[in-house]
């Protein structure tokens, strides 16, 4: 797993963001993995709990949201990597 978490970090930095946005982040690995890097990532998620557990462990703005809402244009972002 850690191998493979290594390479996703790696491909989205190989788009050279400043700001990602991570559709279902879960409990936040990516968004604390890019912070380590100096990165900001946009996370949300659409479990509140997994939102809890990933802002309880800091780096990123987490926000409960559905895919839903961000096709619909509901969540005003701007970032240049979405993954």
């Amino acid at each position: 797993m850690a191998a493979a978490n290594a390479a996703f970090v790696e491909a989205v930095l190989g788009c050279s963001p400043h700001s990602v946005l991570d559709v279902g982040c879960g409990e936040g690995w990516l968004a604390h993995a890019l912070a380590a890097l100096g990165l900001h990532a946009v996370v949300f998620d659409v479990v509140p709990g997994r939102i809890e557990r990933a802002e309880a462990a800091g780096a990123g703005g987490f926000q409960v949201a559905s895919y839903e809402d961000l096709t619909a244009g509901k969540l005003a972002i701007a970032v240049d990597v979405r993954v």
